[in-house]
């Protein structure tokens, strides 16, 4: 028995009167026709018979994306025999263009500005065919996912009117292209110049923009339009980023406790630098300047660890620690230099150990003065190895940072060991005592004066003075001597 179902009259019908007894409603629920091809038809073939209904669903969806026009998609859906290699011609009319620096700085790109316009094209380099010959494309068209290509000869040299080419894409504001390719440019000398080390960017943003706007062009109009591209948006904040990248790459991530380069370990001369590595220590000492230091008459050792200028290397658990030699003179030289992670007698008697051995090595005395700060592991240990202990480090003024990279650090290392050997050369030739300071030649001087003053009146008076020209004397050269007045 067939369903039946329930009408307003009351009686039942079966799939063959609910059409006769809702005529409204009959087209509407009228069972689907099958097609030649046997498929059911959908909602858009019963839109015929709901003119009303089916005009609604013949509207686009606006928020539909149509990806079968999509210009990215263009070349991935067109047909093998279609998604072939543009041909390229190398023989033809050549037109030169401007090589600039690319993003990447692998290849140059070529600018070519249209005659008599402020616009140009840009072309990126996309491949060397086995022959040897240079492919570009538009860099406009490459964003647009099209590939318009041309052939390169001579280096800048395009074969055929770049502006006859097949673009997808709008030429580019000349002033625009330019501007950018220079910035492109210095970002990439950034890193090759280690100058730039000490160099804040705002600075290098100023310095690039004096080269932008001295640069070669054709009238003041175009000085201005370059400087207006360069200073667009919200200027140094929008190339600051790009600038600290650049930057940061001047820090050689390879030196690390776990590993040093060879440049790193010697000196210019060849001579050896890191004399002890580990993971936990370091230990960098000019075997020349001590043996320097032995003959020149050193006489104390002063040594004491930097606890707020710790390489990145360490985590922030260690110390950078310095032994300064001081000569007859009271000259002091920076000796030793080591890098720890921990801060234990053993490490310490590392430490003293090695410099007494190159002591020892060079001949020096080992009855020396070592001072060093009231930290008891470094005590212990210098009584170990020498008979005292003190304080000294000052390669904060030179980093400028409590956490400098491992390479700067130990760049800064080298450049105190060489400093140290030129001042060991000076004095081993002059043996120049050290200059006063200006307010110890001026209280000497006065004492000179009062003294003169004195004499001159014990002679006056051959030896019979008052009391208050002694106690004037006196009250005088006391203030004199101790800058105190009495």
């Amino acid at each position: 028995m067939s369903s039946a179902s329930l009408n307003a009259d009351g009686p039942l019908q079966g799939p063959q009167n609910r059409g006769a007894a809702q005529p409204d409603r009959g087209e509407a629920h009228a069972e689907p026709n099958l097609n030649a091809d046997g498929p059911l038809q959908g909602p858009q073939n019963r839109g015929a018979a709901q003119p009303d209904r089916g005009e609604a669903h013949a509207e686009p969806n606006p928020r539909r994306i149509n990806l079968a026009n999509h210009p990215v998609l263009l070349g991935l859906l067109a047909p093998p025999e279609e998604r072939r290699r543009q041909f390229v011609n190398f023989t033809g009319e050549e037109f030169p263009a401007v090589a600039e620096t690319s993003k990447q700085g692998k290849y140059p790109v070529l600018r070519y500005p249209i005659p008599g316009q402020t616009l140009s094209f840009t072309f990126e380099h996309l491949r060397t065919t086995t022959q040897g010959r240079v492919v570009y494309r538009c860099t406009g068209c490459r964003k647009l996912g099209k590939t318009t290509s041309v052939g390169v000869v001579n280096g800048t040299h395009l074969v055929g009117n770049p502006t006859t080419l097949p673009h997808v894409c709008q030429a580019w504001r000349s002033a625009k292209e330019k501007v950018d390719r220079m910035f492109y440019k210095k970002c990439q000398d950034i890193p090759k110049d280690r100058n730039f080390a000490n160099i804040k960017p705002i600075q290098v943003y100023q310095g690039v923009a004096h080269e932008v706007f001295s640069c070669d062009v054709a009238d003041e109009a175009e000085r201005n339009d370059l400087l207006r591209y360069f200073s667009r948006d919200q200027g140094y904040k929008q190339r600051k980023s790009a600038l600290w990248r650049a930057k940061s790459k001047l820090n050689d991530s390879r030196v690390t406790m776990e590993n040093v380069p060879r440049e790193y370990a010697f000196l210019a001369d060849g001579s050896p630098f890191l004399h002890i590595r580990s993971d936990d220590l370091h230990i960098y000492c000019s075997r020349w300047n001590v043996e320097k230091a032995c003959q020149l008459g050193m006489f104390a050792l002063v040594a004491d660890g930097v606890h707020n200028l710790q390489p990145q290397a360490t985590n922030k658990t260690g110390q950078l620690y310095i032994i300064h030699g001081v000569l007859a003179n009271s000259m002091d030289i920076p000796l030793l230099f080591a890098i720890t992670k921990r801060k234990t007698v053993r490490t310490y008697e590392a430490i003293f150990g090695k410099l007494k051995e190159i002591i020892a090595d060079a001949g020096g005395r080992l009855d020396l003065r070592i001072i060093v700060d009231f930290e008891k592991a470094a005590i212990n240990a210098a009584k170990k190895r020498f008979p005292s202990a003190s304080v000294e480090g000052k390669l904060g003024e030179i980093l400028g940072s409590k956490y400098p990279p491992m390479a700067d650090l130990i760049l800064a290392l080298q450049g105190c060991a060489i400093t140290a050997r030129g001042i060991l050369l000076n004095f081993e030739r002059r043996r120049q005592p050290r200059t006063l300071r200006r307010r110890d030649r001026r209280r000497r001087d006065r004492i000179e004066k009062e003294m003169a003053r004195f004499k001159a009146l014990w002679d006056r008076h051959r030896g019979f003075l008052r009391t208050g020209t002694i106690n004037t004397y006196c009250r005088r050269m006391s203030r004199y001597v101790s800058e105190k007045v009495i």
